[in-house]
């Protein structure tokens, strides 16, 4: 049996983009240079506040403000603001296509020469944030952690243990559900929530890691394989414990679930680890 990976590391980047400048205030001799910083981590306001008024204590003649965007609408805002020429001066950086796309079309800096970029990081690191040839347009920021949270207290009133194979998460599905919970608070509302936190958590187990990224770029392994076919059939085992109504479930419904005792399982990552700070439950 396959052996589940709970957690797949996930960078968020940072990208400075060819659009920094900036704007000016102040007297001469004590001008101020303010940049915009565009994100689509809304719930990050305070967080980022803090660092970047760290960051102004030690560069007083520089302003950063943080101007997030909703989730869902990141990706074409963004763009729409880079073209009509009112886009952020820093800005975070989807991975791959949709990243690669700014940076050809010019709205993202060649970074890899920056100190550190080559240092710091390893090739799988780099890689979502790069071109074919090693060109980095982002630099490496946050890593979050995708996984699957539980309810301990649900577990213990189903006699479930922490389940280590495909097979046995299915197993406790099932015995969850016939205790009168749901097993996993997911649904397909919100499509980037079941293709990043749960597909994306699985897929290891299933196709590999890194090199086995690798091995279906570079055509070594076909998308329509064995290990593919086995990844999509798990997803799709996955069917019959998820909430009823699943596919008009959004991705804070599926918090609710959670947070409030409904559900026992939920895939998820590790930016929602405050979200559950004041449940009463384990």
């Amino acid at each position: 049996m396959k052996k589940m990976l709970f957690f797949l590391l996930i960078p968020v980047l940072l990208v400075t983009g060819l659009t920094a400048g900036g704007k000016t205030e102040g007297t001469a001799g004590s001008e101020k240079t303010v940049l915009t910083m565009g994100s689509w981590r809304t719930d990050d306001v305070e967080q980022m506040n803090r660092v970047l008024a760290a960051f102004s204590e030690t560069h007083p003649n520089i302003e950063i403000q943080f101007q997030p965007t909703n989730p869902p609408d990141y990706n074409a805002t963004l763009r729409l603001q880079l073209e009509s020429g009112t886009g952020p001066d820093l800005m975070y950086a989807r991975s791959y296509a949709t990243g690669l796309q700014l940076f050809e079309d010019g709205y993202f800096a060649d970074v890899t020469d920056v100190p550190g970029v080559q240092t710091a990081y390893d090739d799988g690191t780099r890689s979502p944030w790069a071109t074919a040839e090693g060109k980095s347009f982002a630099v490496p920021f946050v890593a979050v952690s995708h996984g699957i949270y539980y309810n301990k207290d649900i577990f213990a009133e189903a006699g479930v243990s922490v389940p280590e194979t495909w097979d046995e998460l299915l197993a406790a599905a099932k015995k969850i559900q016939d205790a009168g919970y749901i097993a996993f608070a997911n649904g397909l509302g919100d499509e980037w929530d079941i293709a990043e936190v749960v597909f994306m958590s699985i897929a290891p187990n299933f196709i590999g890691g890194y090199e086995g990224r690798l091995a279906y770029e570079q055509g070594k392994k076909k998308f329509n394989g064995p290990e593919v076919v086995a990844l999509f059939e798990a997803m799709d085992s996955l069917q019959p414990y998820l909430p009823s109504g699943y596919k008009a479930l959004g991705y804070n419904d599926s918090n609710a679930l959670f947070a409030t005792g409904q559900a026992a399982m939920y895939f998820d990552g590790s930016w929602s680890i405050g979200t559950y700070d004041g449940v009463d439950f384990d």
